[in-house]
């Protein structure tokens, strides 16, 4: 039976054929699976200075996140957010992550703004775990940002209204 997806199929099959490009199957393209932070990088980081420690201190004691989210570094399977001052801030959501070396990765990820769907850039970051501790390396500055968390907790508690 000819149908318009067939058709479609087979041409983009010709085209790669005549111009010496390779294509991903549909079938193989489903198997690719979707990247996500490691494992040992999940939970709540801050800053590694007083002022870091001074709201994971907070957050743990009061139970609830008003102020003390700030500045917070948060990791999840599927990306992280990097908490403003005022508490929101950049989420980054991964589309390639590779594994450089032991306990190091880069992520390639897009950006969005304070909760919102559009994305409005790319970055590019390297986690390096020693310690316990995360050094964040920013490489999609001109001078990259280097900044060093410790771990908080293994995930935002969650907070009564």
């Amino acid at each position: 039976m000819i149908t318009q997806a067939n058709i479609t199929k087979k041409l983009a099959w010709l085209l790669c054929l005549t111009s010496g490009l390779s294509v991903v199957s549909p079938v193989n393209a489903k198997q690719v699976a979707t990247p996500t932070m490691p494992s040992q990088l999940i939970g709540v980081w801050y800053p590694d200075n007083a002022d870091g420690h001074e709201r994971c201190q907070n957050m743990k004691k009061k139970k609830h996140m008003e102020g003390n989210i700030a500045l917070a570094l948060e990791i999840t399977q599927s990306g992280y957010n990097q908490r403003a001052e005022y508490g929101e801030g950049n989420f980054m959501t991964p589309y390639r992550t590779e594994k450089n070396a032991k306990k190091v990765w880069t992520t390639y990820a897009n950006v969005t703004l304070d909760g919102s769907d559009e994305i409005e850039g790319k970055d590019v970051s390297r986690f390096a775990l020693k310690n316990s501790k995360i050094t964040l390396t920013e490489l999609s500055y001109v001078s990259p940002r280097v900044t060093q968390y410790f771990k908080c907790m293994g995930k935002l508690p969650a907070f009564s209204s």
